[in-house]
């Protein structure tokens, strides 16, 4: 509401039987530039001009009835109520106005609309976007899983070798579109390991496919801590921070890329982080793009939702994802990730070739095609499995095996199941069992505050969908590892 000394801009006005202006006076004329010898004698319908339901009231305010109406005036907007004026002889020989200045009311009432209709509209996203990456990774997971096990029978080298190893690589990249997309759809935050993030970036440069004419400059400082992060969801924020780089410079030239050690982040909680600056050469963003940049709707050098998923990606992982313009000399994104709190192991070891273990592992998801899939992956290195549709089954057969003194010595349990039992409710059941008991959890929504915060619950590790042989196994000789 438009405040001048804490009074509201009021316009006090009253017109004779014809609706000429009488009085016209108020705190609200300094709003309208006006003057009351600018409207007095004048028809008030001259300044109503093109605004029926104003003259309208002012009409049935002269017929005897108390009207209200809006009324905008040189930019600003009032909220005008009529009232008839009568004389001795109660005929109405007049209308008296009171217009109060409700522009700042308006502006405030239809942005907190527009702010809960956003609001409406991100949450229908976020549930659209999390039901569509579980799908995707269900699916996927049916892809990569028999692209495992087919490159295990395949020769080294063959053209077979060669084309499954293309569809695997093929598979990877849309899993990792993914999760990137599922970053709307957020409920515990993405789940994290400590991350290095030279071998990251490289493979990064790698998957954005720039072409011969574009260059990577990469420039790491020695000694960069690892991050707290999700690889995919990174990884897929760097591929889209190189591609927009590179549509900026059409003609081809140089994208440098550097990372390196800081403490000090403006916005950002105390800590150490790292930093990664992707800078081109190409054409300025001019300042009222870059700062709506970030936005969803907005496309320039057709980032739009790229850059916004990115934005989106870092911004939950803790960290910062800025734009800065050179003044004709291109751009720079700086993304701020927080650092590990310890460095990240060395990469592990595949084990698909190895068969000496027959521990039990007990399977539980409701798609059959991916409970088979399993199934098989885990058989091919020697362990001994057994499958359940749903929670309640798989509780029967866990109570049934250790009752028998033959437990299973790891469960692996899909978080949702839409007809039945969940994975999580079902470890807590046996929890009650066997409160010793090894539980991996599995989710093509990798998403979920319990796959994000697994070992807080109990559980011994998660294998988030869609996932190949080798991120399988290594999560079952873990488990079963510590178990023993």
């Amino acid at each position: 509401m438009h405040i001048a000394g804490n009074m509201l801009q009021v316009i006090h006005c009253a017109t004779d039987s014809h609706g000429v202006v009488i009085r016209f006076e108020g705190s609200g004329l300094q709003c309208l530039s006006l003057k009351p010898g600018d409207v007095v004698g004048k028809p008030i319908f001259d300044f109503c001009k093109n605004q029926a339901e104003a003259i309208a009231a002012i009409w049935r305010a002269l017929a005897g009835e108390a009207t209200a109406a809006s009324l905008e005036a040189e930019g600003r907007v009032f909220e005008a109520h009529f009232t008839p004026v009568y004389d001795e002889s109660r005929a109405v020989c007049g209308m008296a106005g009171v217009c109060i200045d409700v522009t700042e009311v308006r502006a405030n009432r239809d942005a907190l609309a527009e702010e809960r209709q956003k609001r409406t509209n991100l949450e229908s996203l976020a549930f659209h976007a999390g039901r569509t990456a579980h799908a995707f990774n269900n699916l996927l997971t049916g892809v990569l899983g028999n692209l495992s096990l087919a490159q295990m029978e395949a020769d080294p080298g063959s053209t077979l070798a060669v084309s499954l190893n293309e569809a695997e690589r093929a598979c990877l990249r849309t899993r990792d579109l993914v999760a990137a997309m599922s970053t709307f759809s957020q409920e515990g935050g993405p789940v994290k390991t400590a991350l290095p993030l030279e071998q990251c970036i490289r493979q990064a440069v790698l998957a954005a496919g720039l072409g011969a004419e574009v260059r990577c400059g990469i420039r790491i400082d020695p000694g960069l801590w690892s991050v707290a992060a999700n690889e995919p969801q990174i990884r897929q924020v760097f591929a889209d921070l190189l591609v927009n780089a590179g549509r900026a410079m059409p003609g081809g030239g140089i994208i440098e890329i550097d990372a390196w050690n800081t403490r000090a982040v403006e916005k950002l909680r105390p800590g150490r982080y790292v930093a990664i600056r992707v800078t081109d050469h190409g054409a300025e963003i001019p300042t009222i793009h870059l700062n709506r940049i970030f936005e969803a709707n907005v496309t320039a050098r057709e980032g739009g939702i790229g850059l916004a998923t990115s934005h989106s990606i870092v911004a939950n992982h803790g960290g910062e994802l800025l734009a800065e313009s050179h003044g004709g000399a291109g751009v720079s994104f700086t993304i701020y990730l927080p650092a590990a709190v310890a460095e990240a192991p060395k990469p592990k070891i595949e084990v698909v070739q190895r068969k000496e273990n027959h521990a039990r592992i007990l399977v539980m998801d409701d798609e059959q095609s991916i409970r088979e899939l399993t199934g098989r992956m885990l058989s091919s290195a020697g362990f001994q499995v057994d499958m359940a549709d749903e929670g309640g089954d798989a509780l029967r057969q866990y109570r049934e095996a250790f009752a028998a003194g033959k437990p299973f010595d790891a469960v692996l349990l899909d978080l949702r199941v839409p007809c039945g039992m969940g994975g999580y409710e079902t470890f807590q059941a046996i929890r009650g069992i066997n409160p010793g008991v090894k539980a991996i959890i599995s989710s093509g929504q990798a998403e979920s505050s319990i796959m994000a915060n697994y070992r807080e619950h109990g559980i011994a590790a998660v294998v988030p969908k869609p996932y190949n042989i080798n991120e399988l196994l290594n999560a079952v000789y873990q488990t079963v590892r510590s178990a023993a």
